[in-house]
């Protein structure tokens, strides 16, 4: 049953990071379900079997971001097994998604940031390439890390300087980008060309090995990068998304523009980062202004 879902949300174009995650969530379940019920199909769990795991997930003190996402999984998977007529009801359709305290993006330092674009000695050959185009790509575009792992050389129009987003439940979008991106890109392929021979993957991202980029080696790539210029605790993928929005902001660019940059779908998750600018402005006031 999982992984009939799994081909059916690969069809309907959902990205490899959310498919990956569908799956960890199904598994997941599908052992507690063998440990705690003796159950072992996973389409014969009840609501109180559903409900059962988002308490133990609970109580474990999972973050509630990622209780809800679990959530959102068995929703999406039930909802599928009742259009196959496997199942009569949703068994998570009543399930009530947690409250998330909300937090402020957090960003780098703009000047930090490009001088570390700028001055940084990255490592020779194809994966300082990789590592350098990871980075220019992310903060340059404002990016998901899934979108960028989706990104194939189908999506890159080098002559227009255009790079298409497929969207899931968005529509697509062009993001244009400078000329330097675009000859970073034509480096790299040729970097990669040069290590792989002829490239057997569509993706441009890729390991060591010449096989699609998986999160968890992007996670590493800008934690590398981002130790040399902050302590702070969150040096992720996101941050660069973060600092994409906020440093666009504080230059002036209108607020719904931002919006379709990142691919927001309303206004209201825009406008966060609103309240980080406004927060640089009181620092400044505060520091500079006689009457502070």
């Amino acid at each position: 049953m999982i992984a009939s879902f799994l081909q059916y949300i690969k069809a309907k174009k959902y990205s490899q990071n959310t498919i990956t995650s569908y799956n960890h969530d199904l598994q997941q379940f599908s052992n507690f379900l063998k440990e705690n019920h003796k159950l072992e199909q996973i389409e014969h769990a009840d609501h109180n079997m559903v409900r059962s795991w988002i308490l133990k997930l609970t109580e474990e003190k999972a973050n509630a971001t990622s209780v809800n996402r679990k959530m959102a999984t068995l929703k999406s998977f039930y909802k599928y097994l009742q259009q196959q007529q496997i199942v009569d009801k949703n068994p998570a359709q009543r399930l009530k998604p947690l409250k998330v305290p909300k937090k402020k993006p957090v960003f780098i330092d703009e000047a930090k940031l490009i001088s570390l674009l700028n001055t940084v000695e990255y490592p020779t050959g194809f994966e300082g390439k990789r590592d350098q185009l990871v980075l220019e790509i992310l903060y340059g575009t404002g990016m998901r890390l899934s979108e960028l792992i989706d990104l194939q050389y189908s999506h890159i129009d080098a002559e227009n300087n255009h790079i298409k987003i497929l969207g899931t439940n968005v529509k697509d979008r062009n993001l244009l980008v400078p000329t330097s991106l675009i000859e970073l890109l034509t480096q790299y392929r040729k970097a990669a060309e040069d290590k792989f021979g002829t490239l057997e993957h569509s993706q441009v991202i890729l390991t060591e090995q010449g096989k699609p980029a998986y999160p968890m080696l992007i996670y590493r790539i800008v934690k590398k990068y981002l130790e040399l210029i902050t302590d702070q605790e969150k040096k992720s993928p996101h941050v660069l998304r973060h600092s994409f929005a906020t440093h666009l902001l504080n230059k002036g660019a209108d607020l719904h523009a931002i919006k379709d940059l990142l691919g927001h779908t309303t206004l209201s998750a825009t406008q966060a980062y609103s309240f980080s600018s406004l927060d640089q402005i009181k620092e400044i006031f505060n520091q500079a202004h006689p009457k502070a």
